[in-house]
């Protein structure tokens, strides 16, 4: 029974066919490695915002925060509100 049951799925997975377009996890690694100085880089530049707090005087770090986020998504599908 467990063997019937395991060549029904593992058929299934062959017929699978991935999403297009299809980027190869490769390429992705490649890619993540070879910016991983400026990934470190721009988030320390947002760590050192202030802007986690519940005092009102750090309003401004915290809207300053969010728009940082914001501006790295310029060509994002979705819009930043």
């Amino acid at each position: 029974m467990v063997e019937m049951a395991r060549s029904h799925y593992i058929g299934k997975l062959h017929r699978f066919q991935p999403c297009e377009p299809f980027i190869a996890m490769s390429t992705i690694s490649q890619y993540t490695e070879s910016h991983a100085a400026r990934f470190d880089e721009e988030l320390c530049e947002f760590l050192r915002i202030p802007s986690v707090s519940a005092d009102p005087a750090r309003r401004p770090d915290m809207h300053r925060a969010a728009d940082w986020v914001a501006d790295q998504f310029p060509t994002s599908a979705l819009p930043p509100k």
